[in-house]
């Protein structure tokens, strides 16, 4: 964890959606730095959520149209030093222009998924 980080955002998204831009499975932000982990189902206590594609809180799982090829989702996880001060439910684009010059760090896992 970089020095500083005071909190997490995770932001999950998949490209390869017959969308325009992408379409968004999650945005979690000011989820706490020392954390190991989030279980599955589990809503973090701390964390501010934001709206998924279908403008929603929480977690969509990957679901590409039957018959298309492979769809790529990619976790990023920012490092930030100040919590996101974000309101109401916050989409993608909001919190990454909010993070814009507070990112420490980022990493990113991309994989892949097909029905």
């Amino acid at each position: 964890m970089p020095e500083g980080t005071a909190a997490l955002v995770l932001l999950v998204d998949d490209p390869d959606a017959p969308v325009e831009g992408s379409f968004v499975h999650w945005v979690l932000c000011n989820l706490d730095p020392g954390r190991q982990g989030i279980d599955e189902g589990e809503e973090p206590a701390e964390a501010t959520p934001g709206a998924n594609g279908f403008g929603r809180p929480g977690y969509l799982g990957p679901a590409p149209p039957p018959g298309d090829e492979p769809h790529r989702y990619v976790f990023r996880l920012l490092a930030v030093d100040e919590r996101v001060p974000v309101t109401g439910l916050p989409g993608y684009r909001e919190v990454d222009a909010a993070v814009a010059g507070h990112t420490l760090g980022e990493t990113q896992l991309i994989g892949t998924y097909q029905r």
